[in-house]
């Protein structure tokens, strides 16, 4: 008789014990507060890419921009930048240039380069990712230019200072998401050279929209003044990645440029996806 109250006793006991705690023994434990996480970009190095800026920029799945960190090639961190995120999806924006000034960066689809700014050798890097899932990213840059390459053969006139390239069909801006130009946009490069000078090569940069193969050329000689002495157009074919060039007699048009002689000696560049020779 007492082993059988001692047992209702223990029995009574465990029971009033659950019920003061029901999840005992489920094995539960309680959730864990979410922390931040830390995102760290490095830019892979590209011995022959030349560029003295890069812009580092976060993006939610909307296009909103969240961060952005630019840096000059003189920052002693130059390549390399970390990012604090919460547990999303975003999108990262990699971009380096040698513009005067890093363009607008507002909307990842659209990032706008001007004529003020001047357009140059462009690269990108653009993922979608998840912060839950990286910690890390190596940032492999391309590419994302195509280049004009206009050659005068013959001698600049003694009352030539500057030459004007104005051309249409290519863009300013680019889409990081695609990788091409958004729309089509005048751009302008105004370079300047000496009287006398032979050969001169003006090298020209634009974001070629899809679809685009072509820009429509227009090249004017100005005096110091600004006054127009001469002006010539050309449709020149271009690709993504690609140089062309164009070569001939801008001013003395008497002797025919056929022969790539004229040309200076320039090895092809095997960074570049190809070279299209052209003469006018």
């Amino acid at each position: 008789m007492k082993r059988l109250s001692f047992l209702l006793a223990v029995l009574l006991a465990l029971v009033f014990t659950a019920c003061e705690n029901p999840y005992a023994n489920i094995g539960d434990e309680p959730e864990k507060p979410k922390s931040n996480g830390k995102l760290t970009i490095t830019v892979l190095p590209q011995e022959d890419f030349c560029y003295s800026h890069l812009c580092f920029a976060i993006y939610d799945m909307a296009g909103k921009r969240l961060r952005q960190n630019n840096q000059t090639s003189e920052d002693a961190k130059f390549g390399t930048t970390t990012f604090r995120l919460e547990e999303n999806e975003y999108q990262l924006v990699v971009l380096a240039h040698s513009s005067t000034k890093n363009p607008a960066m507002t909307d990842p689809e659209k990032i706008q380069f001007n004529n003020a700014q001047g357009y140059t050798e462009t690269f990108l890097h653009y993922e979608l990712f998840n912060s839950t899932d990286r910690d890390t990213v190596h940032a492999n840059l391309q590419r994302v230019v195509s280049m004009g390459r206009f050659v005068i053969a013959d001698r600049i006139p003694a009352e030539v200072s500057t030459i004007r390239c104005s051309y249409s069909g290519g863009s300013g801006h680019l889409s990081a998401v695609t990788g091409r130009g958004v729309t089509d946009k005048a751009q302008t490069a105004t370079f300047s050279v000496q009287p006398g000078q032979s050969c001169a090569q003006l090298d020209f940069y634009t974001f070629l929209p899809d679809e685009a193969d072509s820009v429509s050329l227009t090249v004017t000689a100005l005096n110091r003044a600004d006054k127009k002495l001469l002006e010539r157009s050309f449709t020149l074919p271009m690709a993504q990645n690609q140089i062309t060039w164009l070569t001939g007699r801008f001013f003395d048009t008497t002797e025919p440029a056929s022969d790539w002689s004229i040309i200076p000696t320039i090895p092809f560049s095997p960074l570049w996806g190809g070279e299209t020779y052209l003469t006018y």
